[in-house]
């Protein structure tokens, strides 16, 4: 509909209202799906930014640049994601599928318009009325949009949190690339007919491509994301299905350490058996000394670092972490762990998380046996924002921690490059986690951040 006819002798007051109720529209057609909402001041820019260019094309009264001041509002709205947004590819496609959805509602209304026969000289003749429909248009967008985004924001971040990989990001933005090359097609075809054919017919015409178009786009929607998710549910089912044949392989060599623990036991009450039958108490004594009291004092130690791993409630990573530690006192590595409380859940997918964990622990053990201090620190630490998790050991010297997050680069074989490259684009999945390397006087120190409620 012509704004510039149907607003042809407003006052200034008028043409303010109307100005500010289009700018409103528009930015609630472009960004109130965002699943990463813009800050205050990038609100502030574009509300400015859209107000400028819409009073300008009242000014100039031309129907092609109102033409243009949609292309211009949609390039100021896009290039303020791509700069300033760090999720830039996700806030573009709903931005986007924000601004079809909105031009979909907004033919229903003008075809409840056309309908009961209002049209632009109608408006024309009572321009404030024109300006009750803008709110109306405006309130009615918000709330559809605003329906829309609860589910899809609700299913985005559950799936991020069970481990939606990228590629089926990269599916997604294919089907809407489709999409949106659809509809700016019929848009060129719009603009195109509406030389040709009059406003009432461009109506009907629009709502009725529209509505087709909508219904199809739609229905392949919820087959391609059916498909998606149970390659999704399968892809899960694999995962699980190897993380559990590692832990049974843990389990199973925790029962050898255990079998080996009770030969060695017996072993220890034969030699008792065999200074007591000889009455060779001081023998006894120094044996007792030499070897069972530190023995006792070790295995007392190393259940009070197992014991505390007891706070953490989630199996597969306390079998991670049992593995782990295990495996660095057969290398006869020092290990202290601090757990300060329960911990139920980790805000992040467990499987990804006992891959990182892996790969750090690997990594910290690997390091601290190579040294003479061999030493290793390992904190998890919860409060009311998140979960904090921190591996620190004994390191060699390495000239630059960057260069281990590369391919091939490692201060211990590519291996290790390897892990670490993997770990961070694990990672770089997660808009809530964050991983600090620092390294200093020979200490290797990694700080794994799990935030809540991201």
């Amino acid at each position: 509909m012509n704004l510039m006819q149907i607003t042809n002798n407003p006052t200034i007051i008028l043409y303010l209202i109307i100005t500010i109720l289009i700018s409103l529209t528009a930015i609630v057609s472009l960004t109130n799906m965002l699943l990463y909402p813009l800050s205050k001041p990038q609100k502030l820019f574009l509300f400015f930014w859209t107000f400028l260019i819409t009073l300008t094309g009242f000014l100039i009264s031309k129907l092609t640049f109102f033409i243009f001041a949609a292309l211009f509002i949609l390039l100021g709205t896009i290039l303020l994601i791509a700069i300033f947004q760090k999720h830039r590819i996700v806030n573009l496609l709903c931005s986007i599928f924000n601004l079809y959805i909105s031009i979909g509602t907004n033919y229903i209304l003008i075809a409840l318009l056309s309908y009961f026969k209002i049209d632009k000289s109608f408006f024309k003749e009572y321009p404030y009325i024109f300006c009750l429909y803008l709110v109306v248009q405006l309130i009615y967008s918000y709330f559809i949009s605003y329906l829309l985004y609860k589910p899809m924001s609700r299913y985005y971040f559950e799936s991020k949190m069970t481990g939606l990989k990228t590629s089926y990001g990269i599916k997604i933005f294919a089907f809407l690339f489709c999409e949106i090359g659809i509809c700016c097609f019929i848009f060129l075809l719009q603009v195109i007919y509406n030389n040709y054919i009059g406003m009432q017919e461009m109506i009907k015409y629009n709502v009725y491509i529209f509505l087709i178009l909508f219904l199809t786009i739609n229905g392949i929607s919820i087959l391609f994301l059916g498909s998606l998710l149970k390659e999704q549910q399968l892809a899960d089912q694999l995962a699980q299905t190897n993380a559990m044949k590692d832990y049974t392989e843990r389990l199973e060599a925790l029962y050898l350490d255990l079998r080996s623990f009770k030969h060695d036991y017996i072993n220890i009450l034969s030699s008792l058996h065999s200074y007591i039958s000889e009455k060779n108490y001081e023998g006894l004594e120094n044996y007792f000394n030499a070897q069972i009291l530190p023995t006792g004092t070790k295995i007392a130690s190393d259940d009070s670092i197992y014991g505390r791993l007891g706070h953490i409630k989630s199996p597969e990573v306390k079998s991670i972490l049992y593995s782990k530690i295990f495996l660095a006192f057969k290398q006869k590595i020092n290990v202290t762990t601090q757990v300060n409380e329960e911990i139920d859940n980790f805000p992040m997918n467990t499987i990804d998380l006992i891959r990182v964990l892996g790969i750090l622990l690997d990594n910290a053990i690997d390091s601290s046996a190579a040294t003479n201090e061999k030493n290793l620190i390992i904190s998890i630490i919860k409060d009311s924002e998140g979960i904090y998790i921190q591996i620190k050991n004994s390191s060699c010297h390495i000239d630059n921690i960057e260069n281990l997050y590369q391919i091939g680069v490692s201060s211990k074989g590519s291996k290790r490059g390897l892990g670490l490259y993997e770990a961070r684009k694990i990672l770089e999945q997660y808009s809530n986690t964050l991983l600090q390397t620092e390294y200093a006087n020979f200490v290797f120190n990694q700080k794994l951040v799990l935030l809540f409620g991201k």
